[in-house]
């Protein structure tokens, strides 16, 4: 019996230690999160209390003790569970504490094109192999109490028989993302861009990014708006500006057949430059001058069988120019037509790399004759995410 008595006594003391440990680091943390004593004893004899809990919270996500600032949520959370600004709350912080996630896309690829200058049907084409090549760098991470995302990105496109047409692009922007919901946040990044024509630079260009983003059946779904101003290049035109794009993506998946997806890309552009608009250049693809542009596209992708996956598609765009037609009154309109055709073999033999084959058709209709063109474009071109 008494070594009964000795064994429960031994077990209840054991247990009282660890009690003790537990209230210990409670107090610790308390202690650490709100440096305070009168709301620790408050805290201690109140733990549901709403607002002392939010004081908590509030202060270690100044010091950066973001679980503690957790904990403090889902006990209000779980006392609370109607309250939706306190599941916003306990949203906010979930996110701020995930990891950092950094991602590298490379996609290198050749084509072929039958009037890369979109000439008309009265000028002397000339048919060119394109190389290509592109990567992108994107990482997103917390810093202090924002979630922070960046994109880094570099381009360039090699003409073989039209050198000239050799250009490359580099980019970068960065920005808060901030919740505005459950589902739906908005991505606030100031961007910086260099562009550069048959080896000189053509344009830099400083632009704000506004990208508004949603979750809706398990799709994202997002809305743009870039505003920016290009520095051209003196040499190449007198035309600096401001450039507007609003973009839409909008996605919805298996529709048809599993696995499908429906893509609808709606966009307006504006394009007005500043400069002397009597430049020749202000008609060609590279200037094309004071415009807006309003159009969509639409593009359906279905997988076929293992890991083979066909699309097709087409774009569609008005585009209103404030420049007379050539020996005319009149304002210049164009009605530009893209109709693609895709062919998609993920990961092929085992790889981490897509291989991805692309057909899309170019024609351009002006009531300026001079400025109708068509351009058949066929490429190939491999993707790999790191």
């Amino acid at each position: 019996m008494r070594k009964v008595s000795v064994a429960l006594f031994r077990r209840h003391l054991w247990i009282s230690f660890a009690l003790c440990g537990v209230l210990l680091v409670q107090i610790d943390s308390f202690a650490l999160a709100a440096n305070s004593p009168s709301l620790i004893r408050q805290l201690l004899n109140d733990p549901a209390n709403i607002e002392l809990n939010l004081r908590y919270a509030d202060e270690a996500e100044r010091r950066g003790e973001l679980r503690k600032a957790l904990q403090a949520y889902e006990r209000l959370v779980a006392n609370h569970p109607d309250d939706a600004s306190l599941r916003r709350k306990l949203l906010r912080v979930k996110r701020l504490l995930r990891p950092a996630v950094t991602l590298a896309y490379v996609s290198i690829g050749a084509a072929y094109a039958t009037n890369p200058r979109q000439r008309s049907s009265a000028e002397p084409r000339e048919e060119t192999g394109i190389f290509s090549a592109h990567a992108i760098l994107y990482d997103e991470r917390t810093i202090k109490r924002t979630r922070w995302r960046s994109y880094a990105s570099a381009q360039t496109h090699y003409y073989d028989e039209a050198d000239d047409l050799t250009s490359g692009r580099i980019s970068f922007a960065t920005g808060p993302l901030i919740d505005l919901g459950r589902k739906l946040k908005l991505h606030v990044a100031p961007e910086v861009a260099y562009r550069w024509l048959d080896g000189q630079r053509l344009y830099t260009e400083g632009a704000i990014n506004l990208s508004l983003k949603g979750l809706h059946k398990g799709t994202i779904q997002s809305a743009t708006l870039r505003i920016g101003y290009r520095d051209v290049n003196s040499e190449f035109s007198d035309s600096s500006g401001i450039a507007i794009d609003l973009t839409g993506r909008f996605v919805a998946n298996d529709k048809v057949k599993k696995g499908d997806a429906l893509f609808f890309v709606p966009r307006f552009r504006y394009s007005e430059p500043t400069g002397d608009e009597s430049d020749l250049l202000l008609s060609s693809a590279v200037f094309p001058g004071n415009f807006y542009e309003t159009g969509a596209r639409l593009a359906y992708f279905v997988p076929l069988f293992g890991n083979l996956q066909i699309g097709a598609g087409i774009g569609a765009y008005y585009r209103h120019y404030d420049q007379n037609v050539l020996f005319d009154t009149k304002d210049r309109e164009d009605i530009f037509i893209e109709p693609t055709a895709h062919l998609i073999l993920h990961h092929p033999a085992g790889t981490e790399v897509d291989l991805r084959v692309d057909y899309r058709f170019e024609k351009n209709d002006s009531n300026d004759s001079a400025e109708d063109f068509e351009n058949h474009v066929v490429g190939v071109r491999t993707l790999r995410r790191f």
